[in-house]
């Protein structure tokens, strides 16, 4: 993952406030530096920032621009796993991105479905423990029909890993607020009000959180 720097951390910020135009200059400069110097986390950079636009572009409702900052994370993803085959991160990016392609594509999970599963399991098998990788296959399963792999109780399985390696972090952050959902998808309301609330408290700024907080208690 890139270093977190001020740069990272104004990213970040600009997806909490689903920031279209701050996340699209960051991934601007990202692109610049990347081909200035080449290496690794440049291009790390790149597909992260463009999976934190992907978020923007979802709170936004907007299919075209979350098409495109996927697209755009995985050609980078896809230049840092060249790179560095062992990067347990650089993998994770690819799988996720290529989750996000699979709705807004002809036969998305044909075309990427298994090939995003593999990915984040080697993002898995790099590092076990790499909390955005559990993330990821937990949002996979979440989505998949059960009939192609899918499993919601995975789903909870896998974000309570995520939880568990960094309880504190932006990423068990993420994943209360998956688990939120899943819990919610179950029937299991109260279990969902008590994991976005712990998701608001570790940010309450995030429009992502907020927009699943709204979901979870309209119904």
């Amino acid at each position: 993952m890139p270093p977190v720097d001020d740069v990272t951390t104004r990213a970040r910020q600009a997806r909490d406030r689903g920031d279209v135009d701050g996340l699209e200059t960051l991934l601007k400069s990202a692109h610049e530096e990347a081909s200035r110097t080449g290496r690794l986390d440049s291009y790390t950079r790149i597909a992260l920032f463009a999976d934190w636009l992907v978020e923007a572009a979802q709170d936004h409702q907007n299919d075209k621009l979350l098409k495109q900052a996927a697209e755009e994370g995985v050609a980078a993803a896809e230049r840092a796993v060249r790179l560095s085959p062992d990067s347990s991160e650089a993998h994770r990016l690819l799988g996720e991105l290529l989750g996000e392609l699979i709705p807004h594509v002809f036969a998305g999970g044909i075309r990427y479905g298994q090939r995003s599963t593999k990915e984040i399991e080697r993002a898995i098998q790099l590092d076990p423990r790499n909390p955005n990788a559990y993330v990821a296959r937990a949002t996979s399963y979440f989505f998949t029909p059960e009939k192609f792999g899918g499993s919601k109780e995975k789903a909870v399985d896998m974000l309570k890993r995520a939880i568990a390696a960094e309880p504190s972090s932006d990423t068990a952050q993420t994943a209360h607020a998956w688990l939120a959902l899943v819990y919610q998808s179950l029937g299991q309301k109260e279990n969902a009000v008590s994991e976005i609330t712990l998701a608001l408290k570790l940010n309450p700024e995030r429009q992502f959180t907020q927009l699943a907080q709204k979901r979870i208690l309209s119904k």
